[in-house]
């Protein structure tokens, strides 16, 4: 039979471990980020082009960020495909890859846009040409 103090041993062992666990999960928790990021949307739609089954953003830095596929995600993503945003949300790490949760997004002129190549002879919005 087991002494008095094995049992509190064992109990407060236990507690112990149990307050670990519960203060790592809350830990994870905390480690999302909100963050509010500017770029272009770039959704793939299934077969019938009827609906979004991915999307990511692609960041004024040039980095992408998958978008989390929930109801904001979705919408978001098809009402604005190919269009620059401007998205609150949180950043969620899943096996070394980012993803955003989406919490809300605007449209946005994004101002770190590369310019469109001058074609050769194209008369630019600086410039001017005269005939003589």
């Amino acid at each position: 039979m087991r002494s008095l103090y094995e049992l509190k041993y064992n109990r407060c062992a236990m507690a112990v471990f149990a307050a670990f666990v519960v203060l790592s999960m809350a830990a994870s928790v905390h480690a999302q980020e909100t963050v509010t990021v500017k770029g272009m949307i770039n959704a793939e739609y299934d077969e019938t082009y009827d609906n979004v089954v991915s999307a990511q953003i692609r960041l004024t830095d040039g980095a992408t960020i998958n978008i989390v596929m929930d109801e904001n995600g979705k919408k978001m993503s098809q009402d604005m495909d190919y269009a620059d945003v401007e998205v609150i949300g949180e950043i969620v790490e899943e096996d070394g890859v980012k993803w955003l949760k989406v919490a809300s997004w605007k449209a946005v002129d994004t101002e770190d846009k590369p310019d469109d190549p001058v074609e050769e002879g194209e008369v630019t919005d600086d410039e001017s040409r005269v005939d003589e």
